[in-house]
């Protein structure tokens, strides 16, 4: 029988989490003025991207508060729920009847990733608010009989940051896909439209209001500088961010594209840990032969979808670090449908994560503002020390336990 004593894994789950607190604490900040001047930008300004936080801000919080402070203690209120959800997804998974050594490594590649680092680096982004309201999208059981709730959460979510089309729509329609229980096959569709559909045309509303209802910038840039936390030169960056159209960012960036995609630094900074996830993934899908490829197709599909955003945008250790999390999101969703119940053990599995976690663990990754990760060599070397004394520990515990189980073993 499959091993589902959650009192068993508990030190597992103890390990995962200090090693996601260390991970965070490699680049943990408060926010930058790129992230404080969103959180000043609303609605007084028209139906612009990006607005509602702001708006939200502005009406709720009293007038003799410092913002800076305020924004501050949101964002780490947000980051640390965000951080919660995630190791609570972890918990789940380590608990599931059917949890095995190989889900113990994607959960400590992504636990120690660049992803996380990036994360922690980027307080008071929006891109936290995307990944919890994906959380509220398809983790509620009446998620999947009432299509309106991730309707209106991914409305809400596009209305926060236009990335949500390709960070957290495409998560929410692939756990539609995967669903068997609550939804006919003839109604997914109607439901994945029906899910699509406001988003879209908030997309649309915007391109147009851009194109046909110019705003003049200097009306932002005027009013940050009356925040002086808020510097000028941000201010100005942030003032053409929110009212430049798609189409112009394209023309300005398009040319970067391909080269950015190639950086041999990401390419093995993240590309390495990705690869493994993906490659686990398929082994561990246990549903038919066409059935498997046509799942692996669309998760790999949605977890490098976020990459198009270097087409578009110049920040780009934020954006290779999107596939990062979507796989997580992604496998997530497919574990909690039991998609992933075979087991594969193979030293494959040990092999990639001890290369993932020495990348994870001891090579810098580029972060913003000039900026570098916490802590010196020797403190790199003996976190990599200790991960492998873990994983030996988890290892031999699998090793043990895994003969209680029937489930298939993927070669």
């Amino acid at each position: 029988m499959a091993i589902v004593n959650c009192k068993e894994k508990m030190y597992i789950y103890i390990g995962i989490l200090i090693v996601y607190v260390f991970t965070v604490s490699k680049s943990i900040r408060l926010p930058n003025d790129w992230a404080e001047a969103h959180w000043l930008i609303g609605y007084q300004f028209g139906f612009i991207k990006r607005g509602l936080p702001g708006e939200l801000l502005r009406n709720l919080t009293p007038p003799q508060c410092d913002l800076e402070i305020v924004i501050s203690v949101v964002s780490l209120v947000i980051f640390t729920v965000m951080s919660i959800a995630i190791v609570m997804a972890c918990k789940s998974i380590l608990c599931h009847k059917k949890s095995f050594y190989d889900d113990f490594a994607i959960l400590t590649i992504f636990m120690s990733s660049s992803y996380v680092v990036m994360s922690a680096h980027l307080m008071g982004y929006y891109d936290h608010l995307l990944i919890l309201l994906v959380f509220v999208a398809f983790l509620s059981k009446d998620t999947f009989k009432y299509p309106i709730i991730p309707s209106f959460v991914m409305t809400v979510s596009f209305l926060i940051h236009e990335t949500t089309l390709v960070l957290s729509l495409p998560i929410v329609i692939f756990s539609y896909v995967l669903q068997r229980d609550y939804v006919e096959p003839r109604k997914k569709i109607y439901h994945i439209v029906g899910i699509s559909f406001l988003p879209f045309v908030l997309l649309l509303m915007i391109i147009l209001k851009n194109k046909y209802f110019y705003v003049n910038a200097t009306e932002i840039i005027r009013h940050l500088s009356h925040y002086t936390f808020i510097d000028n030169d941000r201010s100005t960056l942030v003032a053409y961010a929110i009212f430049s159209s798609f189409g112009a960012y394209l023309k300005l960036f398009i040319y970067n594209f391909i080269p950015t995609l190639i950086l041999p630094s990401f390419l093995l900074k993240v590309g390495i840990p990705l690869f493994s996830i993906l490659y686990i993934v398929w082994k561990k899908i246990s549903v038919p032969l066409q059935q498997k490829k046509k799942i692996f197709l669309i998760y790999t599909f949605i977890v490098v979808s976020p990459l198009v955003l270097h087409a578009i945008a110049t920040d780009t250790s934020r954006i290779w670090n999107y596939p990062l999390v979507v796989a997580f999101m992604g496998y997530l969703t497919m574990k909690r449908n039991d998609t992933l119940n075979n087991r594969y053990d193979s030293i494959f599995v040990d092999i990639v994560l001890a290369i993932s976690c020495f990348l994870n663990l001891y090579i810098d990754l580029e972060l913003m503002d000039n900026l570098v990760e916490r802590y010196e060599q020797h403190v790199r070397i003996i976190s990599c020390v200790i991960m492998i004394g873990f994983v030996i520990g988890v290892r031999k515990f699998y090793d043990k336990k895994c003969y209680e189980t029937k489930a298939p073993q993927s070669v």
